[in-house]
């Protein structure tokens, strides 16, 4: 029915894309949204970059994702994790 609605294949893609999609920039924007907490803007960008690789990854997409933002994704990482 979604399909038909918004012609998911006419722009050739499905509705787990478009789900995936969806989840990565709405994590993306309420770490955005969090930035006060964070208090920069970078902070939010860094998670979503690491949230956009992960599911990408778990949803089985992993080859869809850049070289570059794999390195991105670890560097972010370590950053938490060191400091």
């Amino acid at each position: 029915m979604l399909e038909k609605i918004f012609k998911l294949k006419e722009h050739n893609t499905n509705i787990k894309t478009e789900v995936v999609a969806g989840i990565t920039i709405f994590m993306t924007m309420a770490y955005i949204l969090a930035m006060p907490l964070f208090y920069s803007i970078s902070e939010g960008i860094c998670l979503g970059i690491i949230s956009y690789v992960v599911l990408q990854g778990a949803t089985g997409k992993a080859k869809r994702v850049t070289p570059l933002m794999y390195i991105l994704a670890v560097l972010f990482v370590l950053k938490y994790i060191f400091l």
